[in-house]
C-alpha cells in the first residue's frame, strides 16, 4: 500500500470502521506465514491504531489434501513467526471447524469497544438488536438407479471427490471423513448402501467399503 499497490487504500478505510479483524490466510499458498506478515505490515504502514485492532487469525482451504499434508508444518511455522497468536485452522467451502472461530470471534466482540464517534455516529440511547442468521447446510441427496447404483447430489461433496486420489490409503480416509461430515454417509446408509455397491459422486465411480 505504502507504493500504490498491495491492500489498497480504499479497502484499508473501510477495515478502519471494524472493531476486529478476521486474518484468513490461504492455506494452499506457497508461504501462508509470509503473507500473513505482509498483510499486517500493511496495516501498521497505514495506521497504526489499525494493526492494533483486535485480530483472529485462520488458515483456510484445510479440505484441500496438499494442504491438510502439511498442516503441522504450517502450524509449526506460524508459530516461530507469531507465536502468540492462535491460529485456527479451517475450511469453509467444507464448514470445517468454524465453530471455534466464531465462538472465539464471538468472545472477542463483546470486549472490544465500540468507536461510535470516529465514524461520525452517535451514541445509541437503548441496546441495538443483534441478528444472528440460522446456518444452512445443504443436504445430501441420494438416489438408486435400476441396476441398484447409487448417486449423490451434494455440491460439496462432488466439489471433493473432483479432487480425491483413492489410490492413496490418506486420501481415501479423508474423503471419507469429509463424506460423513458433510452427511453423505449417513444419506446412504440410509438409502440401504452396502459394502460392494456401486457409489456415484460427480465424476467419481467406487465401490462402498
Amino acid at each position: 500500500t505504502g507504493v500504490g499497490i498491495g491492500l489498497g487504500h480504499d479497502f484499508l478505510r473501510h477495515v478502519e470502521r471494524t472493531r476486529v479483524l478476521i486474518h484468513m490466510v490461504d492455506g494452499s499458498l506457497d508461504d501462508p506465514v509470509a503473507q500473513y506478515l505482509q498483510i499486517n505490515k500493511e496495516l501498521k504502514l497505514f495506521n497504526e491504531d489499525l494493526a492494533r485492532k483486535p485480530q483472529i487469525l485462520a488458515v483456510n482451504k484445510i479440505d484441500i489434501p496438499a494442504v491438510e499434508e502439511y498442516m503441522t508444518l504450517l502450524e509449526e511455522a506460524f508459530a516461530e513467526a507469531v507465536p502468540d497468536e492462535k491460529v485456527y485452522f479451517v475450511s469453509a467451502a467444507g464448514r470445517q471447524n468454524l465453530d471455534p472461530l466464531m465462538d472465539a470471534t464471538v468472545q472477542i466482540l463483546q470486549s472490544a469497544p465500540v468507536r461510535w464517534e470516529a465514524d461520525g455516529l452517535s451514541t445509541p440511547t437503548e441496546e441495538l438488536p443483534v441478528l444472528r442468521p440460522r446456518p444452512r447446510r445443504a443436504v445430501p441427496k441420494v438416489s438408486v438407479n435400476q441396476e441398484g447404483e447409487y448417486k449423490v447430489q451434494l455440491a460439496d461433496a462432488i466439489r471433493i471427490a473432483g479432487m480425491v486420489d483413492l489410490d492413496r490409503w490418506e486420501a481415501r480416509m479423508q474423503f471419507y471423513r469429509r463424506l460423513q461430515h458433510t452427511g453423505v454417509v449417513k444419506a446412504l446408509e440410509d438409502a440401504g448402501v452396502q459394502p460392494g455397491d456401486t457409489v456415484h459422486i460427480g465424476e467419481l465411480e467406487f465401490l462402498w467399503q
